[in-house]
């Protein structure tokens, strides 16, 4: 029964992404008639033979290439964030953990910040400086969090909570440092933080896909490892250990949105397919 249930909430919320997909792709600014929108989408989506030749190519234009793209940037980037949130609030049995806690996000604009200021531009696999100082500095953040954290073989729960929250707040702290002494950035590393569709193409999809595949893929394979801990409550690493999981392994590739988990039991293996179309459904929304 429970089964049958999780695969319900699975595909319910399959449903509900795909409609709200649909809807974000027919209805914009660009004023567009419903009929031509969606002949628009039958003919270029899915090579259906449907004639379209008296729609301007205007109109084709804006739907293919500039509403399609920002509606899968949006679903990608929704279901990357929920599957992510999933393993912080499962590693961390707690529903209210986010990227803060270990000041992921924090190293991340730290590092997207000086990237702006000093204008890198080095590029690498389709990602520009700013992407590649983001991701050095949450990955520099991570390792000194866990370093800190780290007492003899074991990361106590505790001292990684405490860790993260005391590298988070120095970190945003030197980020408003450099804010201050570059104000003519100011407005760039602003609007970086609180990211945009806007612009976003289909070379942006195609740079973003693979990455967002390949980690989703190592997260599921985590679930198993994550259900074991997390069935176990309080006893946490421990009882881990004890059903063959390293306790030293290492706690920030899990990933878990608190809303698909109540719909699947708290259970990984479907909390995190069905989270990643619950966070995509969100950020369209």
């Amino acid at each position: 029964m429970k089964q049958k249930r999780n695969y319900f909430a699975l595909i319910l919320a399959v449903f509900c992404c795909v409609a709200v997909m649909y809807v974000c792709s027919v209805i914009g600014a660009a004023n567009i008639p419903f009929g031509d929108a969606n002949r628009i989408l039958l003919h270029e989506l899915f090579h259906m033979d449907v004639d379209i030749s008296d729609i301007s190519r205007g109109s084709i234009s804006i739907i293919c290439n500039v509403r399609l793209p920002r509606v899968l940037m949006g679903f990608i980037t929704g279901a990357a964030l929920a599957i992510c949130g999933a393993g912080y609030q499962g590693i961390f049995r707690n529903p209210m953990a986010d990227p803060y806690v270990l000041g992921v996000s924090s190293g991340a604009s730290l590092g997207a910040s000086i990237g702006i200021v000093l204008h890198f531009s080095t590029g690498i696999l389709g990602l520009n400086g700013t992407t590649l100082l983001a991701f050095a500095g949450s990955l520099g953040t991570i390792v000194l969090v866990y370093s800190i954290s780290r007492i003899g073989k074991r990361v106590p729960v505790s001292t990684l909570l405490l860790s993260g929250i005391a590298v988070n707040l120095t970190l945003s702290a030197l980020q408003s440092l450099i804010m201050l002494l570059n104000q003519q950035s100011m407005d760039v590393i602003m609007r970086w933080s609180m990211g945009s569709l806007n612009g976003k193409g289909w070379n942006q999809v195609v740079t973003v896909l693979p990455y967002v595949i390949v980690g989703i893929c190592i997260l599921l394979s985590s679930s198993r490892d994550l259900d074991i801990m997390l069935d176990w409550g309080g006893y946490g690493y421990a009882a881990g250990s004890q059903c063959g999981i390293p306790e030293e392994k290492n706690p920030f590739c899990f990933q878990y949105p608190h809303g698909s988990s109540n719909l699947s039991n708290r259970c990984h293996r479907f909390c995190r397919p069905g989270g990643a179309p619950c966070g995509a459904h969100f950020c369209r929304s």
